[in-house]
Parts: structure tokens; sequence; C-alpha cells
């Protein structure tokens, strides 16, 4: 026998949405703060010192911009699949 109360309407469209773009915006935050943690090891295991500098620079600068940029593409995957 079916539960009545399955969990669908416990929650609202618009708590779901506000659930799924925090939910999109932690991810996206969290893949940045890795790919940012792994790539600054990688380049010091390879020892392009001037290198680091650059990229430390670039990713300061355009911070945000490249999380903007990561969220749009985030959205337009779901919005537009095949």
């Amino acid at each position: 026998m079916k539960n009545k109360n399955d969990g669908r309407k416990n929650c609202t469209e618009t708590a779901t949405f506000i659930i799924g773009v925090i939910g999109s915006v932690l991810g996206i935050a969290l893949m940045y703060q890795l790919s940012l943690f792994f790539s600054d090891r990688l380049i010091k295991a390879l020892v392009f010192e001037e290198k680091i500098k650059s990229f430390q620079f670039y990713i300061k600068k355009y911070s945000t911009g490249i999380i903007g940029l990561f969220y749009i593409l985030r959205f337009f995957s779901g919005v537009f699949r095949y």
C-alpha cells in the first residue's frame, strides 16, 4: 500500500528551487576551492615559481567572474539537455 505522505508535498516549488540554487552554488564553490588547492599543489610540484605568482594573481582578480561563469554553465547544461 502506498504511503499518502511520500515526501513530495512537504516542500513547495519555491523551497525546492531555493534548495537547488543553494546546492548548485555550494557545489560550484567547493569545486572551485578543490581545483584551486590541487592546481596550486601541482604547480608547486612542477617548480614553476613565477607561474605560481601569476596564477594566484589571476585567481584573486577574477574569482567572482569564474564562479559566475561556472554557475551560468551549470544552469545552461541543465536547461539545454539533448
